[in-house]
């Protein structure tokens, strides 16, 4: 289901109606972390929500697509859904959220290092 799901949302030739639908499935997942750090003032100023919508529905059904793809295992994807995430929010915020997001990623990057070593 998610492989056809991430298909469709690169597909240049879906249907504008089913990009939204797949786009908003992303969105659930992060809105409500939007909307507390929107509410905190810990996003870049002058960047629209949309923008950051966009931003964030790609990274998620990105990670998605290469895992479609067999770019990233079974075993791997929740981590690299988590680390991504990380990456593209902190970008997108300012203030202590970024402090916290930026001592969440480094976490995950000491754990990941562990699990190659």
């Amino acid at each position: 289901y998610s492989r056809s799901l991430a298909a469709l949302y690169f597909s240049p030739t879906a249907d504008p109606r089913v990009y939204a639908a797949i786009r908003n499935i992303a969105v659930r997942t992060f809105l409500p972390w939007l909307e507390g750090t929107m509410s905190l003032g810990d996003t870049v100023a002058g960047l629209p929500v949309e923008a950051m919508c966009a931003t964030l529905a790609n990274d998620r059904w990105g990670v998605i697509f290469d895992w479609a793809r067999g770019r990233v295992t079974n075993a791997r994807l929740a981590d690299a859904m988590k680390i991504s995430f990380l990456i593209v929010a902190a970008g997108l915020s300012t203030g202590q959220t970024r402090v916290k997001l930026d001592a969440a990623l480094e976490k995950c990057c000491h754990a990941e290092r562990r699990k190659q070593d």
